[in-house]
């Protein structure tokens, strides 16, 4: 499996299933893109589909899966976001925000913060890492800086050259959540007066893959 989405397709009131694989024919390994949609048991195929992404599993927002995708397989310098809008099925390319030289997207990119999808960088001289939002889906002047950590706020342990850190949750009160893998801490960052707290509490975090809980989109029949 290359790499994979799943998302709502609110206007059909359809789940559907976005999968790229590897795939034999004729002794020949392809890479083939299909989407399945829940309740028709169909798959389709995606011809053209681009198949670099930065990381597997697309981020669902506004009715979208998203990746960080490199194009033409060449990373940190041809970067964009690739958009598969779950109705049309169909992709389009968008701008990733501007930022200095030397930036490149860390950890696994891409993330949803109350419904918007943010993207982080890390500065490649090892200054700060930065927490960028897409306030209107879409729309490229949205994208709007919404957090900076130096550095030596971050604590981070077991060889690692750069902190791996994962924003989680965000309230409405501007307090922001992120997990800092290589430290194995929660981190408490406010927005507002860029006040930094940690809280540790679990083990070694590298072994473990952490999702905020939300309710099913699913009711209950009676």
């Amino acid at each position: 499996m290359r790499y994979r989405g799943f998302g709502y397709d609110q206007l059909n009131d359809k789940y559907k299933v976005l999968v790229s694989a590897h795939t034999l024919e004729e002794d020949n390994i392809k890479i083939v893109t299909k989407i399945y949609t829940f309740g028709e048991n169909s798959w389709e195929t995606l011809h053209n589909f681009p198949v670099n992404p930065h990381r597997y599993l697309g981020k669902f927002v506004s009715g979208t899966l998203n990746w960080i995708f490199s194009k033409d397989g060449v990373y940190f310098n041809k970067e964009v976001i690739l958009s598969f809008d779950l109705v049309k099925e169909t992709y389009r390319e968008m701008l990733l925000p501007q930022h200095d030289d030397g930036y490149g997207v860390c950890g696994q990119g891409l993330f949803v913060l109350i419904n918007c999808l943010c993207v982080c960088f890390d500065h490649s001289d090892e200054s700060h890492w930065t927490l960028w939002m897409m306030k209107e889906y879409g729309v490229f002047d949205s994208w709007t800086k919404l957090m900076i950590i130096p550095h030596e706020k971050l604590l981070y342990t077991y060889g690692w050259q750069h902190p791996y850190v994962e924003p989680l949750f965000i309230s409405e009160n501007g307090v922001v959540l992120p997990l800092n893998a290589a430290s194995s801490q929660f981190i408490l960052y406010n927005i507002n007066n860029d006040v930094v707290d940690y809280h540790r509490t679990f083990g070694k975090a590298i072994t473990l893959d952490l999702h905020i809980y939300h309710e099913s989109l699913i009711s209950a029949q009676k």
